[in-house]
C-alpha cells in the first residue's frame, strides 16, 4: 500500500526499490557472515555472488516478487541479531531475533525453515554445539537446550505454514493427489535439487517457468536421490573437519524444502527465484572450501583469489545479459518459450501481452489456441482465448470458450464474469448473463461487475 501511494503505477520506481533491498540483503549476508565468522573475504565472495547471481535475477526484476527481496532483507537481519545474541544472550537481544524473524514471516512464509538455519549455525560457525568433544550427556542437554531456546520460532514457522498452505489450498494452487501423485512429486524434487546446483555453476537457458509436463524418468530420479544421499552421508562424515560443509549442505537442502515440490503449488516443476536463499549455503560451502586451501597451501592464494574474481566477473555478465530479457512481458515470455518445449503457460502469458496491443490481437489469438493444443485442460487460456474474441467484437463466438473454461473449473470468477459481459450483449440472453455474473460475485466480488449486474437487473425490472 505503501509503496502504491508513493509511486503508484510508476514500475521504475518499483523496479528500484526492488534493486535496493537485494543490495541491502548482499550487505545483510556480508555483515552477517563476517561477524559470525571473522573471515572477510569468504564473507565477501558469498554477498557478491548471491547479488550478482543471474539465478536472482528474477527475484529481483519481477516486482511481484518484492517478497523475495524483503524477507531475505529479514532473513539476514536476523541471522545477523541472532550471532549477535549468541555472543552474549540477553532477552532484549533474542527479542531482536524473534521480532526480525517476525516480519520475515509475514514478508514470506518461506522463512519457515529458518529455525532450522538457527540450528546449523549452532554447529557452525557458532560452535555452541561441539560435536567431537563434549561428553555424550553434556552434549545431550546442550542440544535440548538449543532447540528449546529455539520452540517460540518453530511454533510460528509452524502457524504461518499451515495458514499459507490452507490459503492456497482454498484458491486452487495447491494440486491434488489426482493430479500428481506423490511418488512424482518426490522424484521431482530431488531432481530439481540437481539442477538447481547445475544451474548455479552453469546458468543458461533460465526461463520464467518451466512447466510440469510429465513424470521424470525412474533412472533420473533414483540417480539424483543417490547423488544426494551420498553429498548428505559425506556431510555427517566430514562434520568435524569441514563443519561449513555439514551447514552449507544442510542449508541448501533444508531451505528448499517449502518450495521443492513436494506439495505442489502452482503449475511450475521448479523455478529460478527459489534459489534466492538456498544458494547462499552451496556459496558457503564453496568459499569456506577455498580458505581451507589457501591455508594448507599458502602458494595457491593467488589463483584462488583469481578464481574467485573471475567467478564473479562471469555472474555479473551473465546477468546482465539475463536482463535484456526481462524488459517486458512479451520479452521474458518470448524467452521461456526459445528455452523450454511444450510450455503452455508461457504461450498463455504471451498472449495475455499481446492482446494489450490491438494491432496484435490475431497473434494473441494464435498463442491462446497454442497453449490449450498443448493442454486442453487449461481453464484460464479457454477464458483468454474469448476475451480476445470479444474485444474484436465477436462475443457469439466466445461464449463456447468461456463454457469450456467453466466447466473446467467451477470456481473460476473471471470466467463467469466474462460469460456473463458477453451473454449481455446478446440479444435474448439477459437472464442468463445475470445469473452468470451473479455466480461471479459470489465467488469473487468485484465493484465492476457489481455496477453491470444491478444494470442489468435494473433492465430487467423495467420490462
Amino acid at each position: 500500500l505503501l509503496d502504491h501511494q508513493l509511486f503508484d503505477s510508476r514500475s521504475g520506481f518499483h523496479h528500484e526499490e526492488n534493486v535496493a533491498l537485494h543490495i541491502i540483503a548482499a550487505i545483510l549476508l556480508f555483515a552477517f557472515l563476517k561477524r559470525a565468522t571473522g573471515a572477510r573475504w569468504p564473507s565477501a565472495f558469498v554477498a557478491f555472488v548471491f547479488a550478482l547471481h543471474p539465478l536472482h535475477v528474477e527475484s529481483v526484476a519481477w516486482v511481484a516478487e518484492r517478497k523475495d527481496v524483503l524477507s531475505a532483507c529479514f532473513w539476514f537481519l536476523t541471522l545477523w541479531a541472532y550471532v549477535r545474541y549468541a555472543e552474549r544472550p540477553t532477552g532484549g537481544r533474542y527479542a531482536l531475533v524473534l521480532v526480525s524473524f517476525c516480519m520475515g514471516l509475514m514478508s514470506k512464509p518461506m522463512l519457515v525453515t529458518l529455525p532450522f538455519v538457527l540450528l546449523l549455525l549452532d554447529i557452525w560457525p557458532l560452535r555452541r554445539i561441539v560435536l567431537d568433544t563434549s561428553p555424550t550427556n553434556e552434549r545431550g542437554r546442550r542440544i535440548v537446550a538449543l532447540v528449546t531456546e529455539k520452540l517460540p520460532f518453530f511454533v510460528l514457522s509452524g502457524a504461518a505454514a499451515i495458514v499459507t498452505y490452507v490459503v492456497q489450498k482454498r484458491s486452487g494452487a495447491v494440486s491434488t493427489a489426482a493430479d500428481i501423485t506423490l511418488v512424482q512429486h518426490l522424484a521431482n524434487a530431488a531432481i530439481s535439487y540437481i539442477v538447481y546446483i547445475a544451474k548455479m555453476f552453469w546458468p543458461t537457458r533460465l526461463a520464467i517457468l518451466y512447466p510440469w509436463l510429465a513424470p521424470p524418468p525412474l533412472w533420473q530420479a533414483s540417480l539424483a536421490f543417490a547423488v544426494l544421499l551420498a553429498i548428505s552421508i559425506y556431510a555427517v562424515r566430514r562434520l568435524p573437519q569441514q563443519p561449513y560443509f555439514f551447514t552449507g549442505w544442510f542449508w541448501y537442502v533444508g531451505t528448499l524444502v517449502p518450495v521443492i515440490g513436494i506439495v505442489q503449488v502452482g503449475m511450475q516443476t521448479r523455478a529460478d527465484r527459489y534459489t534466492y536463499i538456498p544458494m547462499v549455503g552451496l556459496c558457503i560451502m564453496l568459499a569456506w572450501a577455498a580458505r581451507d586451501i589457501c591455508i594448507r597451501r599458502p602458494k595457491a592464494r593467488n589463483v584462488i583469489a583469481l578464481l574467485a574474481v573471475a567467478a564473479c566477473l562471469c555472474c555479473a555478465v551473465l546477468t546482465a545479459h539475463q536482463l535484456t530479457y526481462w524488459r517486458d512481458s512479451q520479452t521474458v515470455f518470448q524467452r521461456a518459450l526459445n528455452v523450454t518445449s511444450n510450455n503452455y503457460v508461457a504461450h498463455n502469458h504471451l498472449g495475455i501481452a499481446l492482446k494489450q496491443m490491438p494491432d496484435r490481437l490475431p497473434d494473441a489469438l494464435s498463442e491462446f489456441r497454442m497453449a490449450i493444443r498443448l493442454n486442453r485442460d487449461y481453464a484460464e487460456a479457454y477464458e483468454n482465448l474469448g476475451n480476445t474474441l470479444g474485444m474484436m467484437r465477436r462475443p457469439a463466438e466466445a461464449i463456447p470458450y468461456f463454457e469450456k473454461a467453466i466447466r473446467l473449473k467451477p470456481s473460476f470468477a473471471e470466467a463467469h464474469y466474462s460469460l456473463g459481459t458477453a451473454l449481455s450483449i446478446l440479444p435474448g440472453r439477459m437472464s442468463e448473463a445475470i445469473a452468470q455474473l451473479a455466480e461471479g460475485e459470489r465467488l469473487q466480488p468485484d465493484p465492476q461487475f457489481q455496477h453491470l449486474l444491478d444494470e442489468l437487473r435494473a433492465d430487467q425490472s423495467g420490462k
